[in-house]
């Protein structure tokens, strides 16, 4: 009988010695592509965490990623609450399993959050939508399609050919759901939630045949209005499975091999979005996520040569002209020794291609590992001296800032010291000296 993998509990970004690893546990990493990185040291290996959160369970090891920044798993919940749309799930009268289940994997956390907001969907009742159906009835139903009638079934008055509408259940609102749900009972161990994630498929069932899940970019594209508002919060958790999924064959033929790993750097992406959309509509300056400008760089030819893409382009409204444009990058890294130079880089590029007559300047969100929201001011200047460009790179205490949305919204002292640097480059919290641009840290072999 084999014995069970060597658990190895890590935070992100952080690195275990975990002994010798065998081939197979070597090609299975390497198929992860940089999610789990390892280095081979005097004694065995040293295994390093990203950005990605989760579970790998390789032949001889399993390694657990848990988040550390954004305030350990409870955080976590908080963080996909409000980065879905939604507000805080505290007070709700099932959050209290997701408590006691915080020690488990990231798997069962985001199983009994799909298995909760997928009841909450049954619960309100499942979209259909009518499809238009021609067929043989004995009795009208609808309209009697005549060219047809007469000419398959002339002078039989039986049956007749008629066009209806049908309500059919099998929309893309309820698939989506079940895809999410079959990952669901694929990785997920808790009995609990296998259970009320098998009777949930059962519902489905019942109703769409959504067939084998496919990749995460190629679900289905889904607008939310009256009807189906309901499901957003369920399939936000479906898209963040199924993507969490998507490493498939870690060891060919070896079921038991598997990784699920959340990318922490989408997430925070999307909670700085729905944070700074929300403050930019009460104050009339519209926020755009991943704004592509091809009218920046250009060849010899004037030829768009390569496009810009910052996370978040934030434009104040101006009479008689374009006001004032600011591109925000949002980074889930810890910059305790620094923040990167290829990031500084692209934040500089950003200052100067949104730059106005009076200003060129970019903001770098990241997240605070000390509970404190902090800036540093950088600045490029030419070899005269004169500073040209401005980075204001903030460090953002997430588990702070949604303690703060769920007791006081978007009033805090610390949200409004957010929005003041994005707003005029200034805070009133704590400014610091961040450090230089770190080393170039040992390169990891990724095997």
């Amino acid at each position: 009988m084999s014995s069970s993998p060597r658990r190895v509990e890590l935070r992100e970004w952080g690195r275990a010695f975990v002994g010798p690893l065998t081939e197979p546990d070597l090609a299975a990493l390497g198929r992860l592509g940089g999610r789990l990185e390892v280095e081979s040291v005097a004694g065995g290996h040293l295994v390093w965490a990203t950005s990605y959160v989760g579970v790998v369970r390789l032949p001889t090891l399993e390694v657990h990623v848990s988040p550390k920044l954004a305030g350990g798993e409870l955080g976590l919940v908080r963080l996909l609450a409000w980065a879905a749309g939604l507000d805080s799930l505290e007070g709700r009268r099932d959050a209290t399993p997701l408590l006691a289940l915080g020690g488990n994997s990231l798997v069962d956390l985001l199983g009994l959050l799909l298995v909760q907001a997928s009841e909450a969907v049954v619960r309100r009742g499942l979209l259909g939508d009518y499809v238009e159906e021609d067929e043989v009835l004995p009795a009208v139903r609808g309209r009697i399609l005549m060219r047809r009638q007469l000419l398959e079934r002339h002078g039989r008055v039986d049956r007749v050919w008629c066009r209806h509408d049908e309500l059919r259940q099998d929309v893309d609102e309820n698939r989506l759901l079940s895809f999410g749900l079959a990952v669901a009972l694929r990785r997920c161990r808790d009995p609990g939630v296998l259970r009320r994630a098998q009777a949930l498929r059962e519902v489905l069932a019942a109703v769409c045949d959504p067939g084998p899940v496919p990749a995460a970019r190629d679900l289905p594209a889904i607008g939310y209005h009256r009807l189906n508002g309901h499901y957003r919060w369920g399939h936000e958790l479906a898209r963040l499975v199924i993507e969490g999924d998507q490493i498939k064959d870690l060891l060919q033929g070896d079921r038991r091999c598997f990784a699920f790993l959340l990318d922490m750097n989408r997430l925070f992406e999307r909670f700085i979005e729905r944070l700074l959309k929300e403050l930019g509509c009460a104050r009339g300056v519209a926020v755009t996520a991943q704004a592509r400008d091809t009218s920046i760089i250009r060849d010899s030819r004037g030829e768009p040569y390569a496009s810009v893409r910052p996370d978040l382009l934030l434009s104040w409204p101006a009479a008689g002209g374009p006001g004032r444009r600011l591109a925000v990058d949002a980074k889930y890294k810890p910059y305790e020794r620094g923040v990167g130079s290829g990031d500084l880089y692209q934040a500089f590029l950003y200052a100067f291609a949104y730059a106005t007559a009076a200003d060129a300047s970019a903001v770098l969100l990241y997240p605070a590992s000390d509970g404190l929201l902090a800036r540093e001011e950088l600045q490029v200047r030419t070899s005269g001296g004169r500073g040209d460009a401005r980075i204001t790179a903030v460090a953002v205490p997430i588990a702070r800032v949604l303690e703060e949305l769920r007791t006081s919204g978007l009033t805090g002292p610390l949200v409004a010291e957010l929005w003041g640097v994005v707003d005029r480059g200034t805070v009133g919290g704590e400014v610091r000296q961040l450090p230089g641009p770190a080393a170039a840290q040992p390169t990891a072999n990724v095997v």
